[in-house]
Formats: C-alpha cells, structure tokens, sequence
C-alpha cells in the first residue's frame, strides 16, 4: 500500500529532514507515528500526499511511484489520500454541509451524489444534527469531526492524520480516536502522527518512532517510546 526506500529529504536551507528511510506500510493498517518536534514527521506526512518531494529516493502509494506524478496529476493522487490536520483547516463562515460537500463541488459531483455521500459521511461522523450549523460555532472536537468527515468524503483507501487530537481535550481526543478505528475498521490505512503518548499506549497499534530525521525503532502493538516527544 505505502513503500518508502531510501528516502532523503533536505530542505533548500540545509535542514536534513529525513535520512534514509525505508518503510512500508500494508493496506489497512493503524499505525502511529511519533516523535519530538522537528524529528520528521510531517515531513514524511507530506511526501505521502505530495506536498513534498524526496531529495533522493522514492515514494510509492498503491505501487505508484509518487515522485513521478506529473503536477497536473497531483490533484488526482490527493481524492486517493485523505488528511486531517490540527488546525481543521476548514471554511469557519461555511456550514458543515458546505465544508463537507466542498471537494465533491470541486470535482463537479452531482447534486444527488453529493448529497447522498454527505449524508453518508456526517452519518458516520455523528455530525447530522450540527449539518447546517456555522462551522465557527462548533466545539474543537466537532470541527475535528468535521474535518474528518470532509476527509472520507471519497472514501480514500488512506487517511493521514496529522496531530488530529493536539488542540483537543481528552475526552474529544478519545472520541476522535475512536471514529478513526471505526473508519480503520471499514478497511481505510490510517497513519496518525502524534504526540499523545496516554492514546498511543493504550491502543496497542503498530508505532513508528522518529528522531532527527531516522526511523529508530517500529513495534507492533507498541508504545511511545520513552524520552521523546
């Protein structure tokens, strides 16, 4: 699903952000990515999306080999990939419906289709009765929901979550975690970057431990690694 084979990344200022890394991530995993601020993470985070590209090295989704996409083509890659992010990121003067609906509008979708996969994904993401609310006037954890629900839109076969629990409390942290297990359970590969060490140890999922660029440790069922974050 996701392979990484020796990937470098350095930035035009000098910053060597990931070195030589090789990973690879089977469809349908859960898998957590942790590590002190600076260690790459979201740097890796954008290679999978095509934010970034390697310096050296190659990325490939579903056998694709990312960094040959053409840039006209990167749009395509991205109805593929779904990403959450700690900032939401979405239209604060737009309802829930309208942020939710905005990428099948972007797409040209029909009216019917959109409505039926909106429906769908507010559903899911117990938002229904929040859909014509101002996105403004929501709670943190309800705009990370929405967030999310704009996110599987598509139904992407991949969800990237990028520290979706850092401006939360643990009580919406935890809720947010559980509808990613139950969006994981329907079959989508979830790679969530955090700093939550209490989630990450309770879950027991496959942890993926950086430091200063490098891949330093990978556990099945692990646990944040003590003496970073």
């Amino acid at each position: 699903m996701i392979q990484l084979q020796g990937v470098k990344k350095v930035y035009s200022n000098g910053v060597v952000a990931l070195n030589n890394i090789d990973l690879h991530i089977k469809k349908g995993e859960f898998v957590f990515l942790v590590g002190a601020t600076g260690s790459g993470k979201s740097s890796l985070m954008k290679l999978l999306y095509r934010e970034e590209v390697t310096t050296t090295g190659k990325v490939f989704i579903s056998g694709i080999s990312v960094n040959d996409i053409k840039p006209s083509k990167v749009p395509y890659l991205r109805q593929k990939i779904g990403v959450i992010f700690q900032d939401f990121k979405l239209l604060s003067m737009r309802t829930v419906w309208e942020n939710v609906a905005f990428t099948l509008q972007i797409l040209g979708t029909n009216k019917e289709e959109q409505d039926r996969r909106v429906k769908a994904a507010l559903d899911l993401t117990n938002l229904s009765e929040y859909a014509y609310e101002y996105v403004s006037e929501l709670s943190g954890g309800e705009r990370q929901r929405v967030a999310i629900a704009r996110a599987i839109i598509n139904t992407p076969p991949i969800l990237l979550a990028d520290e979706p629990t850092g401006n939360l409390d643990p009580e919406n942290s935890w809720e947010i975690m559980r509808l990613l297990t139950k969006i994981n359970m329907r079959g989508t590969t979830i790679i969530v970057s955090t700093h939550n060490k209490i989630i990450v140890d309770n879950m027991k999922r496959r942890v993926i431990t950086m430091e200063k660029g490098s891949l330093i440790q990978d556990q099945e069922q692990g646990v944040y690694s003590v003496g970073i974050g």
